[in-house]
């Protein structure tokens, strides 16, 4: 829990942060390199029940990568989970309304389970190829978001929203591998919102 607190604290920072630049004048000073271009929080898909992080973009705003830490209750997970997540999506396409712009975007995950429950490194004690290492791996999303541009008197430069379906390297393995194991069990829906600073 307390992990969760510090990562809580050090995100929060972000956006204090990033308030301040955005409060003074513009043509004065810089943004940092530092200083992530957006915050976010996500419910669910692959990473945690609920994970926070920064964002920042890329290529004329084409690839977004994001830095996540998620969190699993013991309630849910039966254990607790912590997990540090690298993201990386690109953005395939923008579609612009009056108020909205429309974006679908596709990419991948390298998640680490953190919290002690999984194996990073092959054990001595067992014999080669009795296991896989499970501390790694990688999820693959399609998604779209709905981005909507804030006022200019808000610290805030726009919000989006956007859900997600994506899947984890070993289910699509159990799907090849696995009579037993059907594509359509393999896919879960992420939930979430990145607020732009």
């Amino acid at each position: 829990m307390k992990r969760v607190l510090n990562y809580i604290l050090l995100v929060t920072f972000f956006i204090a942060a990033s308030s301040a630049y955005s409060n003074e004048n513009s043509t004065s000073i810089e943004k940092r390199w530092y200083v992530p271009d957006y915050v976010k929080a996500q419910f669910a898909g692959n990473i945690g029940f609920i994970s926070v992080g920064a964002g920042y973009n890329l290529l004329s705003n084409l690839i977004q990568v994001e830095i996540l830490y998620g969190y699993v209750p013991s309630s849910i997970g039966g254990s607790t989970i912590h997990t540090l997540a690298q993201k990386n999506s690109i953005l395939i396409y923008d579609l612009k309304t009056t108020n909205y712009i429309i974006i679908p975007y596709a990419g991948f995950t390298t998640n680490l389970e953190m919290g002690g429950n999984s194996d990073g490194f092959f054990s001595e004690k067992y014999g080669d190829g009795y296991y896989k290492t499970n501390a790694i791996h990688f999820t693959f999303f399609i998604g779209g978001k709905i981005y909507h541009q804030l006022s200019y008197k808000s610290n805030f430069k726009g919000l989006d929203i956007f859900a997600e379906i994506g899947t984890v390297d070993m289910y699509l393995w159990y799907v090849i591998n696995s009579k037993n194991v059907e594509l359509s069990e393999i896919f879960s829906l992420a939930l979430g919102f990145n607020l732009y600073i």
